[in-house]
């Protein structure tokens, strides 16, 4: 009886045991399971945020190529929230080159053996956070410039559509003026560019030094008598409590139609402004893409408006100067869209 409890007490002791030793390997296993899981999740984590940053670094690629088709710097920045960084470099001849093959007249070999066309650029952004890297890359046609005058020496090919003026410049600013005491009295329409121009954007710089405005025409043809197409203004003397408006109207045969699109300048960022037009530089912007125009303003979006008839769908630009107005203008400059071709 006695050797009979024994031999149960030692079953029970091995049994106590071998679950013991069991249990013991499954607390290690899934305390080791669950260091695979956090590990797994952190790289997982890291992986979304380098793609982030890369992502980032794209953007501020295609902003600088936006500013200057022929850009080619190196940059780089961190993201505040996570402390993942990002880095674009043409410089060098190390990984992840960038190309900027834009003014380029045969194909180039980009980083990784990649074929950049002529007229486009490889975009290499490189994405980190921790010890995980992500690339991003992309092909990019960044538009080609159509127009650049800066009038430094004359006046650049520029021609009176309209008004009795010829266009001059002036210490280096070209001027776009019209008096009422001409005879006849006329604004002053003065036009550059190509007849087949279809989208692009047109920018630049002036200063109205007297009167109440400026105009910038773009898709604008037929000059003469019967000058078309649209035109961005704004005219202080119109909604003058509201601090003048900026408009889109379309020029039919020489005579303004009535605005499509219409923003007062109180609603605008220059609301309450005193002394806003007078003797300070502006810059101007208008985005043109098929039958949707924006203008811009020193960098804000002041009046958008469409077209829907895509009445002039291709022309020219000009500049207008009202009666008793000098607009003076430091520049001007006219650009084809940029687009993107491929990203991977």
């Amino acid at each position: 009886m006695r050797g009979e409890n024994l031999r149960r007490r030692g079953y029970i002791l091995i049994v106590t045991l071998a679950i013991g030793s069991l249990l013991l390997l499954f607390g290690t296993s899934l305390v080791d399971l669950n260091r695979t899981h956090q590990n797994l999740t952190r790289e997982h984590e890291q992986a979304l945020v380098a793609e982030g940053a890369a992502y980032a670094g794209l953007a501020q690629s295609l902003y600088q190529l936006k500013q200057n088709a022929d850009w080619q710097g190196d940059l780089s920045g961190t993201q505040t929230n996570s402390q993942a960084t990002y880095q674009v470099r043409f410089s060098g001849s190390s990984a992840y080159r960038s190309l900027n093959n834009g003014s380029g007249s045969s194909a180039a070999t980009g980083w990784n053996g990649k074929q950049v066309p002529a007229g486009l650029v490889h975009l290499v952004s490189v994405g980190k956070c921790g010890n995980t890297i992500h690339v991003e890359q992309m092909l990019v046609n960044p538009g080609s410039q159509l127009l650049l005058s800066t009038f430094t020496t004359g006046v650049d090919g520029w021609r009176a559509a309209r008004g009795i003026l010829n266009p001059i410049t002036l210490l280096g600013e070209y001027v776009v003026g019209s008096q009422a005491s001409l005879v006849p009295p006329s604004e002053q329409w003065n036009y550059n560019g190509e007849v087949a121009w279809t989208d692009y954007t047109v920018d630049g710089e002036l200063t109205v030094t007297a009167g109440a405005g400026w105009g910038v025409f773009f898709r604008f043809v037929n000059p003469g008598t019967s000058a078309s197409g649209y035109r961005f203004d704004y005219d202080a003397l119109t909604n003058p409590a509201q601090g003048g408006a900026f408009m889109l109207r379309k020029v039919v045969n020489g005579v303004p139609q009535a605005p499509f699109a219409t923003v007062d300048r109180s609603a605008t960022p220059f609301a309450g402004v005193v002394n806003w037009l007078l003797n300070l530089k502006h810059k101007f912007k208008v985005v043109v893409k098929g039958t949707h125009f924006d203008a811009y303003v020193d960098d804000v979006l002041v009046v958008s408006g469409d077209d829907p008839a895509n009445t002039f769908p291709k022309g020219m630009i000009a500049l207008r100067g009202p009666l008793n107005t000098v607009v003076m203008v430091d520049w001007i400059r006219v650009r084809a869209p940029m687009s993107i071709k491929s990203r991977w």
